[in-house]
C-alpha cells in the first residue's frame, strides 16, 4: 500500500475473552482507531505513514495457560 493510505484490521473474536489492541513492531504505519465489536471482533484503522515493512499482531486478553492464540500478519508500505 502507498503511503498515507488506510486500511481496516478485524481482529477475529476467540472462544474467551476479547482481542487486544494491535502492536506495531515498526512505526511504518500508526493506529488511528481500534473498536471493540459487539461480536467480540476488535476492528482497527491503520493509517501508513512511510515506506518499509512492519509486523502487526494481537492476542487475547485474558490469556489462557492452555492455549494463547494469536494474530498477525505482515505490512509493506510503498512510496
Amino acid at each position: 500500500m502507498p503511503v498515507g493510505a488506510n486500511f481496516t484490521i478485524v481482529v477475529p473474536r476467540w472462544g474467551w475473552g476479547q482481542p487486544t489492541d494491535i502492536s506495531i513492531v515498526h512505526p511504518v504505519v500508526s493506529e488511528g482507531c481500534s473498536v471493540l465489536e459487539a461480536d467480540g471482533a476488535r476492528d482497527v484503522v491503520v493509517v501508513a505513514r512511510s515506506a518499509g515493512d512492519t509486523y502487526i499482531g494481537a492476542t487475547v486478553t485474558p490469556a489462557s495457560n492452555a492455549e494463547m492464540p494469536a494474530w498477525g500478519g505482515e505490512v509493506t508500505v510503498l512510496p
